[in-house]
C-alpha cells in the first residue's frame, strides 16, 4: 500500500518539536501529533488539526493513547471540546496537578 504523503505546514514546527516534520507520517504517527497540538497548538494549530483529521480519530486517540503532558487548562479544553458528556480522568492527561 502507498501512502500518500501529507505535508505538514512549518509553522508546526514549534509544536512537533522532537521531530523533523519531512519525517513524519500522517498516519503512524497521528497520537503524537494530535497530543502535541492539543496541548501546546495555537488556534491556527487546532483548526488545522481538525481539518485533517475526523473528530472521531482525534477522539479516539485521546481516549485510546492517553498522554500526561497537558496544561490543566489545556485538559479543561480537552474535556470540554471533545468529551462534554465523559469525563477523562485527569490523572492519565495533566503532568501536574495542584
Amino acid at each position: 500500500m502507498v501512502r500518500k504523503k501529507t505535508n505538514f505546514p512549518t509553522n508546526l514546527q514549534a509544536v512537533l518539536w522532537s521531530v523533523n516534520l519531512a519525517k513524519i507520517d500522517f498516519v503512524r504517527d497521528r497520537s503524537y501529533v494530535i497530543h502535541q497540538v492539543l496541548a501546546y497548538g495555537t488556534a491556527a494549530h487546532l483548526r488545522w488539526l481538525f481539518k485533517k483529521y475526523p473528530r472521531a480519530t482525534i477522539r479516539t486517540e485521546i481516549k485510546n493513547h492517553p498522554q500526561r503532558i497537558y496544561s490543566k487548562p489545556a485538559f479543561n479544553f480537552l474535556q470540554l471540546i471533545l468529551f462534554p458528556t465523559t469525563a477523562l480522568n485527569q490523572r492519565a492527561y495533566v503532568k501536574t496537578l495542584s
